[in-house]
């Protein structure tokens, strides 16, 4: 089958509708789950089980052979769990996640990334 205009704007659109659903759902039975014991677990738990999939997926990526890389990311986790001791603030730790993932790309993480394609 050849892809066609139609066609790929067509997938775009249903892919937009279904992200677009998903999203406002939430917020379109808000009050119906307010109350909710479930919602109530989901918001205690959530964000360290988040933070801790990252966690290892980061940890399961350093190639400790690589001397460089390794240190870069490794100074990028330990400046993030500082973040977090210093403050505890869950937006902030967020926040300082994503320089500290451009300081591995800069170092090679990207350069290798593309010449293993």
């Amino acid at each position: 089958m050849a892809l066609n205009a139609p066609y790929i704007a067509l997938a775009i659109g249903c892919a937009a509708v279904i992200t677009f659903a998903l999203r406002a759902l939430p917020f379109a039975i808000r009050e119906a789950i307010k109350d909710s014991p479930l919602l109530a677990h989901l918001n205690a738990w959530m964000p360290l089980g988040v933070t801790a999939i990252l966690v290892v997926y980061c940890l399961r990526m350093i190639d400790l052979h690589d001397t460089s890389l390794a240190s870069a990311k490794l100074a990028g986790i330990a400046a993030t769990v500082a973040v977090h001791l210093w403050r505890g603030n869950l937006f902030l730790r967020t926040c300082s996640r994503s320089p500290h993932g451009c300081v591995g790309a800069a170092s090679g993480g990207l350069r290798r990334c593309k010449s293993s394609q």
